[in-house]
């Protein structure tokens, strides 16, 4: 076991990484870096800590190829640009590999952004054949009103700890710590108690390194319903 945390080390990289609350918002995220599926905009909300920022960031890398269609600016850069009409003629003709590539960019919670953002979401109507936004936030209804019409919504919850508990074991695995699936869900839900977020069961994970570092993680193996004993009466 290293000193980094589980969180920074096995950070998704891929779809295949993320452990979704919902299966549908699981079936769409994928079809989106697919290109099977291509909503105009997006927004990811939710609670914090549930892989919001990671699914943003796994999108933009897949659609754009990692490559100049990605738009790294913050939104005041994004703004401060005096023509987007031709900056993103510029950039879509100049890294897309074909007329339907589209720039992306992303804003991580831009509710806190008071000023106006008339300009970005009239760059999400008039240019959104060139043009794909993506934001996450932990509070939706603090945005523009004319902003969340834009865009495809989905909500990110707590996971309970039967679901994330594959992801747990494949980590856990990796770290040469081989326990049963219902081992791993039992730990789980003694630190959690019932539903969490990423964060917290990636926290977990370090706990039970740890413990098993030190000796100290005793096997939870299931155990059998006990013999029912039956008194006749006479």
């Amino acid at each position: 076991m290293t000193n980094t945390s589980s969180q920074s080390k096995y950070a998704p990289q891929s779809m295949q990484d993320v452990v979704f609350n919902d299966p549908q918002t699981k079936v769409f995220m994928e079809a989106i870096v697919a290109k099977k599926y291509k909503p105009l905009h997006l927004m990811l909300h939710g609670t914090s800590g549930n892989g919001k920022t990671s699914i943003a960031n796994i999108i933009a890398r897949e659609l754009t190829q990692d490559s100049g269609l990605w738009l790294k600016h913050s939104i005041e850069e994004f703004l401060a640009i005096e023509d987007l009409h031709d900056y993103l003629d510029r950039n879509q003709r100049t890294f897309g590999a074909s007329p339907n590539d589209r720039c992306v960019i992303v804003f991580h919670e831009l509710d806190q952004y008071k000023r106006s953002l008339s300009k970005l979401w009239t760059a999400m109507d008039e240019r959104e054949d060139l043009l794909m936004v993506i934001f996450t936030t932990n509070n939706p209804t603090d945005f523009e009103t004319p902003i969340l019409s834009r865009c495809d919504k989905y909500e990110f919850t707590k996971i309970e700890p039967s679901v994330f508990a594959n992801r747990a074991q494949w980590i856990l695995s990796q770290e040469g710590v081989n326990l049963s699936l219902y081992e791993v869900t039992q730990y789980l839900t003694k630190y959690t108690g019932q539903a969490a977020d990423v964060r917290t069961f990636m926290q977990v994970i370090d706990k039970m390194l740890f413990l098993h570092t030190a000796g100290l993680l005793p096997s939870l193996q299931k155990q059998s319903p006990k013999p029912v004993t039956l008194t006749i009466a006479k």
